[in-house]
């Protein structure tokens, strides 16, 4: 991209990271259960209504047969993460920050390859869109089975799990953009599932891929156990199951019988053991002891680890670390604080400006991170979008009508990526202070601070939170999940903005579509919208026992596909 202007070519990537930004959740308490089996499995019956929209066909991306019996997985990996999440395994009562340890029991109808991050199938063996994009059409995969003999995936489930996520009191990252979005989910065949949808989204497919945390659910078996017994023992089609959790402890993963004829993967580990440990040192110290083979460390942390024998691995841009600015839905009354500071544009900037932004990426992160950054373009611009100028934010809070400052109360927590979160709260509390801000720093759990976010009580709070990189290009359909009052997750919204998202909603012609996101781009950075940081790559440290990890880039996941070092 040239440093003086968007072209429209890339403005496909600019506007996406929105909705990988607002997923998440995070850690604690005690008590240890050991997963209860359900043993009664009842017959399911499925009706069937007929599809209304006729799709356009596309290629289908093709994909191997079930593999041929590969060797039986053994020993322990043991994962130090920063904290366990929601704790939960039900896709509508927790968010994406989970999806280290359910991702190893569920599935996905579409999964990213870890290194294109073109779709390829998964549950789904093939999807094709009509040429409106407000239908689509999905083919299972025949075949695939639940554990425990729950029978086999099919239409029912997946129409099952996206109706529960749409709950209103669903806690899914995508409930309020599926709200807005489905109209209704048709299964005309055991094996074909259409959505068809109430705006065009020409992206769908990355809403249902491993990206996210859309995992599918056996219709038959949470109906037949009801949610709190199929939340303490999942039932998955993936290559692990739940065999122990001890709350705010750890969660212990083991993989299925029969496991080496799996659909999918034949995992080298038997067992996997996710830590939540919050401290950095005391991740480090394990590292050191034995007791966890990977774990994600600060930049500060990688000589002690490498001169202990352990490998680095990296995950370039992996994520971004940013301040949420809380009353900021004019739309909405009860989300809008109009008479705080921070509801004037000036001060929003200002809070921007404050920041020296290349300083956090120096000595935060070592160098391992960019201050050229906008969370819609995760690629580099040729100087912040706010640059760092004390005297004139200092200025412009004076002309803004608050010659002596006023207070912020800053939330901070520790997430999965982010780490480093809570010392990035204290790093722009310092530099606002500088500026004439007074700042609270209250250290919390993001259970906490999502709570409030939902539920419409976050009008006078700043927190830390993370972004991630674009889902797909030219995903304008993201707008719907943290720009729009319809969505509990939005942090900015406008009647301006309403307009010209609408406008790209239903704009089918690609071209069009780019600039009516571009000046969309331009609009959010000119209202400051949040405090826009920095784009970080994220280490985590290795045991020589493990050879390779292919994780996708915007959550720690893919922990079944590990590989031992020979």
């Amino acid at each position: 991209m040239k440093r003086n202007k968007l072209a429209l070519a890339s403005i496909f990537i600019l506007i996406i990271t929105t909705l990988s930004m607002l997923l998440l959740s995070a850690c604690q308490t005690t008590g240890t259960t050991t997963a209860p089996a359900v043993t009664t499995k009842p017959a399911v019956t499925t009706s069937a209504p007929a599809i209304t929209t006729a799709p356009k066909t596309t290629s289908p991306l093709t994909t191997t047969t079930a593999a041929a019996t590969r060797p039986s997985p053994s020993g322990t990996l043991k994962v130090a993460m920063p904290g366990l999440e929601d704790e939960s395994f039900l896709p509508w009562n927790g968010a994406a920050g989970r999806k280290f340890y359910i991702d190893t029991i569920y599935e996905y109808l579409i999964y990213l390859d870890t290194k294109t991050r073109d779709p390829m199938p998964g549950l789904a063996q093939s999807w094709a869109m009509s040429a409106d994009g407000k239908t689509w059409t999905i083919k299972l995969r025949q075949g695939v089975q639940f554990q425990e003999n729950w029978g086999e995936f099919t239409s029912a489930d997946v129409k099952y799990t996206f109706e529960r996520i749409m709950e209103p009191s669903s806690k899914a990252s995508q409930a309020s953009t599926f709200r807005s979005s489905i109209d209704n989910i048709a299964v005309p065949d055991k094996y074909t599932v259409v959505f068809n949808l109430k705006v065009a989204d020409f992206f769908l497919f990355s809403k249902l891929s491993n990206m996210i945390s859309n995992f599918m659910i056996c219709k038959a078996y949470v109906e037949k156990a009801g949610d709190a017994a199929a939340d303490s023992h999942p039932i998955g089609t993936g290559a692990y199951t739940l065999s122990e959790h001890k709350r705010g402890v750890s969660v212990k993963v083991t993989t299925v019988p029969g496991v080496e004829k799996h659909w999918r993967i034949t995992p080298q580990f038997k067992d996997i053991i996710f830590f939540g440990v919050p401290e950095e040192s005391t991740r480090v110290a394990m590292l050191k002891v034995g007791e966890a083979d990977m774990a994600p460390i600060s930049m500060d942390s990688v000589p002690t680890v490498k001169a202990s024998k352990f490998n680095i691995l990296a995950i370039k841009d992996m994520w971004a670390p940013r301040i949420v600015i809380g009353g900021l839905v004019q739309t909405d009354p009860n989300r809008y604080n109009g008479t705080a500071p921070w509801a004037k544009k000036e001060v929003r900037q200002a809070l921007n400006m404050a920041i020296d932004k290349d300083a956090i990426a120096r000595n935060i992160f070592k160098g391992e991170a960019s201050a050229n950054f906008h969370p819609f373009l995760f690629t580099s611009l040729d100087k912040p979008v706010y640059p760092y100028d004390a005297a004139k934010a200092r200025q412009m809070i004076k002309d803004a009508g608050y010659p002596n400052g006023f207070q912020i109360n800053l939330y901070t927590c520790p997430r999965s990526p982010g780490a480093q979160l809570p010392d990035i709260g204290l790093a722009v509390a310092t530099y606002w202070e500088a500026v004439g801000v007074s700042v609270k720093v209250y250290p919390t759990d993001y259970p906490t601070i999502r709570a409030s976010w939902t539920g419409g009580k976050a009008q006078n709070m700043f927190w830390t939170h993370i972004a991630s990189p674009p889902l797909s290009k030219d995903d304008s359909g993201t707008l719907t999940a943290g720009y729009t009052d319809k969505s509990v997750f939005a942090t900015f919204a406008s009647a301006d903005l309403d307009k010209k998202a609408q406008a790209a909603l239903n704009e089918p012609d690609i071209a069009k579509r780019a600039a009516i996101m571009a000046d969309i781009y331009s609009y959010l950075i000119d209202q400051a919208d949040y405090i826009y940081l920095v784009t970080v790559n994220e280490p985590y440290a290795a045991n020589p026992i493990v050879a390779t990890w292919p994780t996708v880039f915007n959550y720690p996941t893919n922990f079944d596909q590990v590989t031992k070092a020979k």
